[in-house]
């Protein structure tokens, strides 16, 4: 069937329309009020009463809600090293499964002499050890989210490795978030096969002095605005469920409703971070 582009353009507009109307609405507004005049410890003390009926995951305050902390000065030379990495994964039509990991590091050396250098490592997964977890019970194929956990591990090990052989000071940087979030849905045994092995190599950065950070190009999480709900909530009880349709009009915490964390913080000066939230994710 042809694509109607009328219809499109009629509905493209519509979305425009949409789009303004959302940027006028007061829930950003009011979550930069409530970042401003809330009192962290009051809120610390409401999250750690909160019963877990919160349909929401919410971010614990470490410090203050609205601090502006500058950066501090980079010292002459620094190196930053970065991990990448590639899977192919079984193929089902294939008579033996098998599957690939490629992981990889780069290190970038600032300041009086910037080198640059590369590694990678291939892995041809065929033995049976290596395509089931555990392999003893074959109860697990390693394929889809736990091949994806097993290359994070991977590249972490790898990440680690390059970060041990760089001129120091230096940081390791990690595309997204450093969370194991498919644990969250196999059970123990298979969790523990990548946590563990996942737990020493964060170990292995912190024996060595080396921070490692994650890096986000439009983050979209709500924790810290779903903390401020609590600052603003009207049912001290905390059952979230009943509050739906319980009401005639919209609740007080209703117009944080969609705002993102990024929202609260983009006045923040240039060159400023936030102060530390503790986040409430149970993986």
């Amino acid at each position: 069937m042809p694509l109607n582009l009328g219809n499109i353009a009629q509905q493209a507009t519509q979305m425009a329309i949409d789009f303004r109307h959302q940027e006028r609405q007061e829930g950003p507004e009011l979550a930069k009020r409530l970042l401003r005049e809330t009192d962290p410890a009051e809120l610390v003390d409401r999250l750690d009463n909160w019963p877990e009926s919160a349909a929401w995951l919410m971010a614990k305050p470490l410090g203050e809600l609205n601090a502006a902390i500058p950066a501090q000065t980079l010292p002459a030379n620094f190196s930053v090293v970065s991990p990448d990495g590639s899977t192919k994964g079984p193929d089902r039509h294939w008579p033996v499964r098998y599957f690939i990991l490629n992981t990889g590091a780069v290190l970038l050396t600032y300041g009086s002499s910037p080198p640059a250098d590369m590694q990678s490592r291939e892995q041809f997964c065929f033995q049976e050890q290596d395509l089931y977890v555990p392999a003893v019970r074959r109860s697990q194929p390693v394929q889809g989210a736990i091949l994806e956990i097993k290359m994070i591990v991977e590249e972490l090990r790898a990440l680690l490795q390059m970060a041990r052989q760089a001129p120091p000071p230096v940081v390791a940087l990690t595309d997204g978030v450093i969370i194991l979030w498919g644990l969250d849905g196999v059970d123990h045994e298979v969790r523990m096969e990548f946590l563990a092995p996942f737990l020493d190599t964060l170990d292995g950065f912190r024996d060595a002095e080396i921070p490692i950070a994650n890096y986000i190009s439009l983050p979209n999480a709500h924790d810290v605005v779903n903390s401020l709900r609590l600052a603003v909530c009207e049912r001290r009880a905390g059952d979230c469920p009943s509050c739906q349709g319980a009401t005639d009009g919209p609740l007080p915490c209703h117009k944080l409703t969609g705002v993102a964390d990024r929202q609260v913080f983009d006045d923040l000066p240039r060159g400023h971070r936030s102060d530390c939230f503790a986040s409430s994710v149970r993986i």
